[in-house]
């Protein structure tokens, strides 16, 4: 089954279709048709849902992508040095959003550790990476289209960093108190239109399998190309799928 759609634009034909295949699927691998789990990033593999209800998850929401989290993460013992934000959480600016954030870095915050944020940017998707006890955050988007074509991105992550700032007493000098440095990491760049999904989780998966707390900005060394290989991006996908199809079937 090709799992491209999982990345494609939920208008586009492309999109419908794989979710269509993957309900079929769905509907003949399930033990019980009304109580299939929902990988929808509303849902986030908790929730179960009959095959109507599947289908218009997906479309409406989009499909989640924590399985880096949980198959990386979690089975090496890494969960205190990253954390995961949802995407579902923080694709619009708006106070709930930011409060979501918020209270994330409060709840796990701690000298050496990172949040990993999959932001949802439109039709692209690029990665977030903070570093709450030195405000300090890392921009990696594989079409290095600039910042200030994200305006509305920043400025909910800079704000809930001055939120939790302003909340936990951190003291920061008054000549910077109104400045979040963002880190422009020179990662690999995508080559065509369907991959950022998958390049974003790369990323995800290169960053906790270093277990470094500080990204170069020429990305790490082993790591320098000019774009992930089909092979390279072969693994992350095979996993990912494996991922759905085990945790939904």
């Amino acid at each position: 089954m090709d799992q491209k759609w999982m990345f494609a634009n939920r208008l586009s034909n492309e999109y419908e279709g794989g979710v269509n295949e993957f309900v079929s699927f769905a509907v003949q691998h399930a033990e019980a048709i009304d109580n299939i789990i929902c990988p929808c990033l509303r849902c986030y593999h908790i929730r179960r849902v009959n095959q109507s209800e599947l289908k218009d998850h997906l479309i409406i929401n989009g499909i989640d992508p924590r399985f880096v989290y949980d198959i990386v993460m979690l089975e090496h013992g890494l969960r205190e040095r990253f954390s995961f934000l949802s995407p579902a959480q923080t694709t619009k600016f708006s106070y709930e959003q930011v409060n979501y954030i918020h209270e994330a870095f409060t709840a796990q915050v701690r000298r050496d550790k990172l949040f990993l944020a999959p932001f949802n940017a439109g039709e692209h998707w690029v990665l977030i990476v903070i570093d709450v006890f030195k405000e300090r955050i890392y921009y990696l988007d594989h079409l290095r289209q600039e910042l200030t074509e994200r305006k509305q991105m920043k400025l909910m992550f800079d704000t809930a960093l001055k939120v939790h700032r302003s909340t936990s007493g951190m003291s920061v000098p008054k000549a910077k108190q109104n400045y979040i440095p963002w880190d422009i990491i020179e990662c690999p760049r995508q080559t065509n239109s369907v991959d950022c999904g998958y390049y974003v989780m790369k990323f995800m998966k290169d960053i906790i399998t270093h277990q470094q707390l500080v990204i170069p900005t020429k990305y790490f060394e082993d790591c320098q190309f000019i774009s992930y290989n089909e092979e390279q991006l072969r693994e992350v996908k095979d996993e990912w799928a494996a991922y759905v199809f085990y945790n939904c079937f």
